[in-house]
């Protein structure tokens, strides 16, 4: 059975839902348990992080690139990859790590989030600064 939990003031995790309190009431007292701690995404980041590409890939100056090219290789730039090896040529490339919600931390897609913004920074918006980049997704996420 799988819950959230909230950490309170206190520091103790309680329940945050149903599930949760109903998987707390078959524990004793006292009882030592084993968990796995993971932070859910957070689904305004993911929203965030398209936004932020999409800002960056509208103010290239050049459009001979797809969107999904685009996003690839600013997810590798930002050292999210993985080497993939072709069995028919022996040969190695590089493909995108995937940031689906299931393949991805919150941890990690926040840290991602933050090194994307570096490879904006120095690929594509150089006439921006990070405070620059805060402003505008704060004024886009104003309007979503």
């Amino acid at each position: 059975m799988k819950g959230f939990f909230r950490k309170n003031p206190l520091g103790a995790l309680v329940a945050d839902d149903t599930e949760a309190q109903e998987l707390l009431s078959k524990i004793k007292i006292n009882s030592v348990v084993s968990c796995e701690i993971k932070r859910p995404r957070n689904v305004r980041l993911h929203r965030k992080f398209f936004s932020l590409l999409k800002f960056a890939y509208d103010q290239m100056d050049y459009d001979n690139i797809l969107f999904d090219d685009f996003r690839s290789q600013v997810v590798m730039l930002a050292g999210y990859r993985r080497e993939v090896h072709s069995i028919a040529t022996g040969q190695t490339r590089w493909e995108p790590q995937s940031i689906s919600f299931a393949s991805m931390s919150q941890d990690d897609f926040e840290e991602l989030y933050d090194r994307t913004i570096d490879v904006l920074l120095r690929f594509v918006l150089k006439k921006y600064t990070r405070d620059d980049v805060a402003t505008v997704m704060d004024e886009i996420a104003a309007f979503a």
